[in-house]
Formats: C-alpha cells, structure tokens, sequence
C-alpha cells in the first residue's frame, strides 16, 4: 500500500512487490494534485495536519500477515492521504514495514509519525532520497524484504514460544 504524488514512492511501491511477490495497491485520493494547486493544497493539510481524502482500498489490511506502507515526505512530514489511511485502519493494521521516499531529510521523522498513528512497531523501516532512488535501489528493496522476513519470522517464534510456555503452565498435571 502507498501513496505518490511525483511517482518516487509509486517506483519504489512497485520494486518491494516484485521482491516479495506481494500485492500492490496504491492510495487513490478524492482531490487532483497535480500542478501547482495541488501542491499548494497537499502542503496546506501537511502542515495543519490535516487528513486527505482518499477511496476505500481494495483490499483490506486484516487480510494479510504483513503490510507494507509507503509515503513521500511533505516538508518533512507524513503525506495527508497516509495519514487518512492509518488514522482509518489503524486498529486492524497486522505486522508493518514502512518506506519513505523524500527529496532531502524528514524521513525518521515521517516513520516517528507513521509509528505513532499506527500504533504499531515496523519490522523494518526504508528511508531512500532521491540520489538513494537513481542509484541501486533494487539492492535496497530486496535488502529491505529480507529485514522484514527476519523480524516478522522472529516475531511470529517468540508469539509461538509464549504461547506454548502458557499453555504447558496451565496443565500442571492432572485435571481437578
């Protein structure tokens, strides 16, 4: 799941499918913003922190064991239309991984600010700027997959691990 006004976060949307064979989906927003008037109006509820309108997902984020999200930065902020989505599916968010494209800094800020609406801790996080974008970045997508692999596999073994130490706690020889 993404949004991108410019194409920077479609692109690498795009790369993280093809290296985990995963479902794309971008956010689709009610308001053109294109031009300089929807720059103007993506600035204006960036910096009010405002939500932006955007049309239900095909897809529902409970649906999956993982969700990728990804958004530009907007002076150095979270992009209105990702905000909207996070603030809408928060409470149904599985395991997250976040990527953030930006033109110069901001980027562990946005990621701050995607961790705070969402109330969830990413598997792993991808920052790139544009130099990062238009040198190797499909060594960073697949870099990135496998942090996500990794912390998810691990997650899923310690929630496996407790449960199985909860269970055994109970049973405590024979039943009353």
């Amino acid at each position: 799941m993404y949004y991108s006004r410019s194409g920077n976060t479609e692109s690498v949307a795009s790369g993280l499918a093809r290296a985990s064979g995963g479902d794309l989906e971008a956010l689709i927003t009610t308001r053109d913003r294109r031009g300089v008037l929807g720059y103007l109006w993506s600035s204006f509820e960036t910096i009010f922190e405002q939500e932006g309108r955007i049309r239900s997902p095909k897809r529902s984020p409970g649906d999956y064991d993982i969700v990728l999200l990804g958004t530009p930065t907007w002076g150095a902020a979270l992009s209105s239309p990702v905000r909207t989505y996070l603030n809408r599916y928060a409470g149904i968010l599985p395991e997250v991984g976040f990527f953030v494209t930006c033109g110069g800094h901001g980027a562990e800020r946005v990621i701050e600010q995607m961790q705070c609406i969402s109330g969830r801790q990413p598997l792993a996080t991808l920052a790139l700027n544009e130099r990062a974008l238009k040198r190797h970045a499909s060594v960073y997508f697949g870099e990135f997959w496998e942090r996500v692999l990794s912390a998810w596999e691990a997650r899923t073994a310690r929630t496996l691990e407790s449960a199985r130490a909860s269970m055994s706690g109970r049973h405590s020889g024979a039943c009353p």
